[in-house]
């Protein structure tokens, strides 16, 4: 049995997910926009709903349909291909609805295609993303997340500055290079594995559990903890430090360009945590994190003052690098490897509730 990480197939993976996180930014600032260009501003709460609930459903289907295929005998990868695929479809499709503003009965085209674009990109990200265990060993996935957790915060940290160069591009730029992104990374990924023995690498890792069963319960509760931190320091921080009361207000600071530092800080916490598995476990790391990230979020959301706020950001950004980096390994060590995509898409799906409730509650 190896012990080798197969860092050209991860750093693949990274691609994707880093073109996913750039698209998801492009698509929230934009949707908007969109819905307004094309007369359905009225119905933004529809559209929440509707978005919540695709992030929900989609995930575990997807993951049920790439666990069926492979325990017959494939593979996860025509579930990722057509995901892609009618991904970076659906953004060229956009991009020229915006470009030639189209108008009549075909701007009922719009909800069609950002529905299926939500569908799509959900499709492939759980099967791409549960491909790590079959690059990692168990031992090391948390030293590879905390990777994954770099590259995906600072993404978001620098979310600011990006939806600066997206709005310099323009909508219809921006949809065709996020087609471009999602398009040239899944086609590399798929390249990278055509010859590539998915069944003998499983076998040679081992990444299985003590008695071959899931623990669904586990990594649904899991998703969710990540989830409400997440939804707390994305949706409620913000709104909260850009109320006129706030204690920012007296200060000419952003409170957006304040917590990106946060999570960038945070980010390389989380590097050094997963660089340093002697430190901590991945269940203690699990446990320690969400606990003190609840003490964080309260204090933060429920204290309004500079003081409070450094005590409480501190804590979140030490407290946030341990959940993420412990999150994802905690899932896959609680799954049998028959239903490692049913799992992982579970595991989103709890996230997205989470999200979505959120998104849902802007709305109101």
């Amino acid at each position: 049995m190896t012990n080798d990480i197969h860092w050209k197939q991860v750093s693949l993976l990274l691609f994707l997910e880093a073109s996913v996180a750039i698209s998801w930014i492009a698509y929230h600032e934009y949707q908007p926009e969109i819905l307004d260009q094309f007369g359905f501003s009225n119905y933004m709460l529809e559209f929440a709903i509707l978005q919540a609930l695709v992030l929900m459903i989609t995930p575990p289907i997807a993951g049920h349909l790439s666990d069926k295929i492979r325990n017959k005998g494939g593979d996860r990868l025509p579930i990722i291909n057509i995901g892609v695929s009618v991904a970076a479809m659906i953004f060229m499709s956009v991009a020229a609805s915006i470009y030639w503003n189209i108008d009549g009965w075909m701007v009922y085209l719009i909800p069609v295609f950002v529905t299926f674009w939500l569908v799509s990109m959900n499709l492939f990200r759980s099967p791409a993303i549960s491909l790590i265990e079959t690059f990692v060993p168990q031992a090391k996935l948390a030293s590879v997340i905390a990777v994954f957790v770099l590259v995906f915060d600072l993404i978001y940290a620098l979310e600011p500055s990006i939806v600066d160069l997206i709005q310099f591009f323009g909508a219809s730029a921006t949809f065709v290079l996020g087609g471009v992104l999602v398009f040239v990374s899944g086609f590399l990924l798929m390249r990278s594995f055509k010859n590539y023995d998915f069944e003998a690498e499983n076998k040679n890792f081992d990444n299985e559990t003590e008695d071959g069963k899931s623990d669904f319960l586990r990594v649904i509760t899991t998703g969710f903890a990540y989830g409400l931190v997440l939804t707390g320091i994305f949706k409620l921080l913000p709104y909260l430090l850009g109320q006129e009361n706030s204690w920012i207000a007296q200060y000419d600071i952003n409170p957006n360009y304040l917590i990106s530092a946060m999570v960038a800080v945070s980010a390389f916490v989380a590097l050094w945590l997963g660089r340093n598995p002697q430190l901590l476990s991945v269940k203690k790391m699990l446990r320690i994190g969400w606990n003190l990230s609840l003490v964080a979020l309260a204090l933060l959301l429920l204290m309004n003052d500079l003081y409070s706020f450094i005590v409480g950001g501190l804590i979140l950004i030490a407290s946030f690098a341990m959940l993420s980096v412990s999150a994802l390994p905690t899932v896959f060590y609680k799954l049998s490897a028959k239903q490692t995509v049913l799992g992982v898409g579970l595991y989103y799906s709890a996230i997205e509730l989470c999200a979505g409730v959120g998104d849902v509650l802007e709305k109101f």
